[in-house]
């Protein structure tokens, strides 16, 4: 018997009543057949509100904010941004290689891997890096770092 992969997002106590007697239900039949159940538990990934807030953040400062490339000041595209602002709020701790063609490459600094709370903290942190530097988000495209319209 093949089980498709099923997620269970535990908020409250009848979430985990269900999922528990989804459990029952299905363990003993898999453990038979060969195949037991894997659970993994983990923080819910961001949301997608958090994440187009991001993108807005980060469009608006590739828009609005020179930065030396390669000795020249120059815009710079909202993934280039990212991977900046991303290096700053993990206190740039990441790894650094050299690059295949020379230079240095920060490696690590992933916000997909990032649950709601500490994407959370990084809105935080691009909201006030942002004020910092004076980027102007439109208001419609201003939002709470919760990802919700203030």
């Amino acid at each position: 018997m093949s089980l498709a992969k099923t997620t269970f997002v535990l908020r409250e106590r009848c979430h985990l009543e269900y999922f528990l007697g989804w459990l029952a239900d299905h363990w003993e039949r898999q453990a038979q057949a060969g195949a037991p159940i894997a659970i993994t538990a983990t923080e819910t990934k961001r949301s997608l509100e958090q994440n187009a807030l991001m993108w807005v953040i980060l469009t608006a400062w590739s828009q609005q904010i020179e930065w030396q490339v390669n000795g020249k000041a120059q815009l710079l595209d909202p993934e280039d941004w990212k991977d900046i602002l991303t290096a700053a709020f993990m206190r740039e701790t990441g790894r650094i290689a050299p690059g295949l063609g020379g230079g240095m490459v920060l490696l690590g600094c992933r916000t997909r891997d990032f649950g709601l709370r500490q994407m959370a903290e990084f809105l935080t942190f691009l909201d006030a890096a942002t004020k910092e530097r004076g980027v102007v988000l439109k208001p419609f495209e201003r939002l709470e770092p919760t990802g919700r319209v203030a």
